[in-house]
């Protein structure tokens, strides 16, 4: 490490399994690899900042990366292989047995196959009720609030023109502060 830059000079199998553990540990704080590696957690954030390092773990996160998608994306075209195939069995021997086949069998099918293309299952729920009850306020009340507005504020809550009648959206029985 060059003590000028507070820079890393080169990447170490040390600083390469620093950047294998941050990888395999995304949802932990690089101070936590501290005890792992048996340095202070300052030092761990000297490394980490360095421009080496930093490139370094880019390119690995990179490479990972790669590997991860090139391993899904080789399992989907594995398991749409597999049930491109399974389809052919089905359909295969639906064609040669649908004489002999239980309607029950190839209702099950259907129904499946209606399942998965979006078309046959249960029902989505439909919207959630929502009950609101609106309760005017009456005369007396309105003006202790106003009255009290005054006092708090030194001014009006609203402007002459504007002081119509307002809705309370307080449940019932909870107006100033007494429930039932």
């Amino acid at each position: 490490m060059s003590r000028e830059t507070g820079q890393i000079k080169s990447v170490s199998w040390w600083h390469e399994r620093l950047s294998d553990w941050l990888l395999t540990n995304p949802d932990k704080f690089i101070y936590e690899a501290a005890p792992v590696f048996a340095v202070s957690a300052q030092w761990l954030y000297i490394i980490t900042s360095s421009d080496v390092f930093r490139s370094y773990h880019q390119a690995r996160s990179r490479e990972v990366t790669e590997k991860i998608q090139d391993s899904v994306s080789g399992l989907a075209e594995k398991t749409a292989a597999l049930a491109e195939l399974s389809i052919d069995i089905i359909t295969d021997r639906l064609h040669k047995s649908r004489s002999v086949m239980p309607v029950s069998e190839v209702t099950d099918i259907a129904d499946m196959a209606m399942k998965r293309l979006g078309m046959g299952g249960a029902k989505a729920p439909g919207a959630p009720a929502v009950n609101v009850t609106l309760n005017m306020v009456d005369a007396g009340t309105l003006a202790e609030a106003r009255a009290k507005m005054v006092e708090a504020h030194g001014r009006p809550a609203l402007d002459a023109a504007a002081q119509a009648p307002l809705l309370e959206l307080t449940p019932t029985g909870e107006r100033n502060g007494t429930a039932g």
